[in-house]
């Protein structure tokens, strides 16, 4: 049955020409988007953004911080709940108060350049950022560093079971390079388990496509357990409704289980959030549902961390609890001793 709702499928993220349209406006598509990948997201916001900037120097106009409260406003309402997206948002909000606090010269706009800068063009900059804003530092690590650390779980003709899929999962199940069986379902309410399960068949590995339901069952048959996610909290990480299930199950027969992340997944706070769109896009559970029917349709909840979990990491395999070291700002501890 055909969606009711609008999907988008945000595409190219590089600005071609100067804005012809309000900021809002062009960043509707993006507010809309359910399919790309987080950090995708975050460096077409931090393009769209730079282009703004820069069509501020061109015309040699005032920024319209306006225009710009209204827009981040709409972003972090319809993206901020994921993680990448809401460490770029936190950074934009707090890049003037830090720029007054450390003496770094300038106005606004040239010190939202200085912030969008690391976004779209993160260089050879291997740091871990702090989440300070005009700090140094990587923003989205690449999504294959977790891969090693995964590597002492698997041999030739391991199978690994992917309870969630992520950008993460996708680029350590093509990294890895051994014959390895992965067992895959449909992912949740936007199905990105089928492009995840093309992705790896066209790269030659071996791919077992089957229903959610039947994912606990086959714990006992997998050498590995991994979870993809889009933010992770203090205490938790989002993954679609039956992950704890999963999870639950990995522990029980002592099966291991890895969340698959990088710093830049750990929300500001350590706060998670729920997508809006969960709750408003009720069609994704039920198309023209019956009236005076409730839909609990936020396909999404917060799973919380266990003893048994691991996390795959750019530091390596380490405790949920460490995954957040690489981004706390020490800034003014330095500054104090």
């Amino acid at each position: 049955m055909t969606p009711s709702g609008p999907v988008q499928h945000f595409g190219s993220t590089a600005p071609s020409a100067a804005p012809r349209e309000p900021l809002r406006a062009r960043l509707a598509p993006l507010l809309g988007d359910r399919v790309a990948a987080s950090a995708l997201v975050a460096r077409a916001l931090a393009q769209e953004l730079l282009l703004e900037c820069m069509h501020t120097w061109s015309a040699d106009a005032a920024f319209d911080e306006d225009a710009l409260r209204v827009a981040l406003a709409d972003v972090w309402s319809e993206q901020g709940w994921r993680g990448p997206v809401a460490r770029l948002l936190r950074a934009l909000e707090d890049a003037p108060g830090v720029a007054r606090t450390d003496g770094i010269e300038g106005g606004l706009v040239r010190h939202l350049v200085s912030e969008l800068g690391p976004w779209i063009q993160p260089g050879a900059e291997e740091r871990a950022w702090s989440g300070r804003a005009l700090a140094p530092g990587t923003r989205c690590v690449s999504r294959s560093a977790p891969a090693p650390a995964l590597a002492p779980d698997l041999q030739a003709d391991a199978v690994v079971l992917v309870a969630t899929p992520s950008e993460h999962v996708q680029a350590c199940a093509l990294a890895i390079d051994l014959e390895v069986t992965f067992v895959l379902s449909q992912g949740g309410p936007t199905f990105a388990g089928r492009p995840l399960a093309e992705d790896l068949v066209r790269a030659g590995r071996r791919v077992r496509f089957v229903h959610e339901a039947a994912l606990p069952g086959l714990v006992g048959e997998a050498d590995a357990v991994w979870f993809g996610t889009e933010a992770v909290g203090s205490g938790e990480f989002l993954a679609p409704h039956g992950a704890h299930t999963v999870l639950a199950e990995a522990e029980r027969l002592g099966v291991p289980a890895r969340l698959l992340a990088t710093a830049d997944l750990v929300m500001p706070g350590g706060a998670l959030e729920l997508p809006a769109w969960g709750e408003t896009e009720a069609w994704r559970l039920w198309e023209d549902a019956p009236a005076r029917m409730h839909l609990e349709a936020q396909p999404f909840a917060p799973c919380p961390f266990t003893a048994h979990l691991m996390v795959a990491s750019e530091r390596g395999l380490v405790r949920p609890a460490e995954l957040a070291i690489g981004t706390l700002d020490t800034s003014d501890l330095t500054r104090a001793q």
